[in-house]
């Protein structure tokens, strides 16, 4: 698929962190990827919103989190992952969504690797999701290590992943 479109893994992609400037492009992607991963809600949020978070987000001084993000050569984005750093020093896998046409492709696993790192350099961990369990991509956290957490009654949290030792992903 990548080759029909003259793109490869290792050449056609730059995945660096997000920046204010990235706000435009970002909220149009957080868009797009949420309502394909979400067809079934009648009213998505839209752009308006999206932007209006994502300034919110990159006004505020404290910085408990960190967004990559997965850049064409031609400058359009196709996906993005935003981890924050919880309150009890955890980390937290808060986004992680890719275009369509671009999961499967192992760059879902680059991006998760990368927030695992980055939580690791910091001396972090653990790391948690919070998912909608009608998310389809809740495989790829049990694929990726992830262990479905328990509700408070000891019941299985389907949506809910957790990584209590992230030295042992190998990333």
């Amino acid at each position: 698929m990548l080759e029909q479109r003259g793109e490869d893994l290792d050449t056609s992609f730059i995945i660096r962190e997000a920046t204010e400037k990235d706000i435009l492009s970002l909220s149009l992607l957080h868009v797009k990827t949420w309502s394909d991963t979400y067809p079934m809600v009648r009213n998505p949020p839209g752009f308006a919103l999206r932007e209006r978070q994502w300034k919110e987000l990159f006004s505020k001084k404290e910085r408990n989190w960190f967004i990559y993000i997965i850049e064409k050569k031609d400058g359009s984005l196709i996906g993005f992952t935003k981890g924050n750093i919880e309150e009890d020093g955890s980390g937290n896998l808060n986004k992680i969504y890719l275009l369509r046409e671009y999961q499967r492709l192992g760059l879902g696993k680059k991006m998760l690797y990368l927030v695992v790192n980055r939580f690791l350099s910091m001396g972090i961990n653990r790391m948690t999701v919070f998912a909608e369990s009608s998310n389809p991509s809740c495989w790829f956290y049990e694929k990726m290590g992830g262990q479905k957490m328990r509700n408070a009654n000891g019941s299985l949290n389907h949506g809910n992943y957790e990584w209590n030792d992230l030295g042992q992903l190998n990333c």
